[in-house]
């Protein structure tokens, strides 16, 4: 892989990082519940009890936390948000490899007695001749 690609690949991942958007980790859940109240509905056989009630739940300093989400506006940002996590955390993995290629082929080209450059362009291929001298004549 020649270094002008590695500097290509990290150009078009930091793009796609711009497109990702706003993000949150957490997982949203659907749910009914039951009161506990004896002449409520919801006691019957077979009801499924109050909802839906839809939460975001997620992970805060080693505690589960969780966040009503009470309209169809807020479920839907989260939604968007939870899956732009999910592409925040495909695009950190290929970062990270991508690195980890540039790192490799520096340290390679390191022992192999080059000097390590990763954004030096590759040395370019000379012009062939046309077999003309470069000034034009006027006629």
């Amino acid at each position: 892989m020649t270094r002008e690609s590695f500097g290509d690949q990290k150009k078009k991942l930091l793009q796609e990082l711009k497109q990702i958007g706003e993000f949150r980790r957490g997982t949203i859940n659907e749910f009914y519940r039951k009161c506990g109240k004896k002449p409520c509905v919801c006691a019957t056989e077979g009801h499924p009890g109050h909802g839906p009630q839809i939460t975001l739940t997620y992970s805060d300093r080693g505690k589960t936390r969780g966040r009503n989400l009470p309209t169809a506006g807020a479920v839907e940002m989260v939604m968007q948000q939870v899956l732009n996590h999910k592409k925040f955390v495909d695009w950190a993995k290929r970062w990270k490899a991508l690195n980890e290629k540039i790192s490799n082929h520096k340290l390679e080209e390191l022992l192999a007695g080059k000097e390590p450059g990763e954004d030096t362009p590759e040395k370019k291929r000379p012009r062939r001749s046309s077999g003309k001298s470069g000034a034009r004549s006027r006629s």
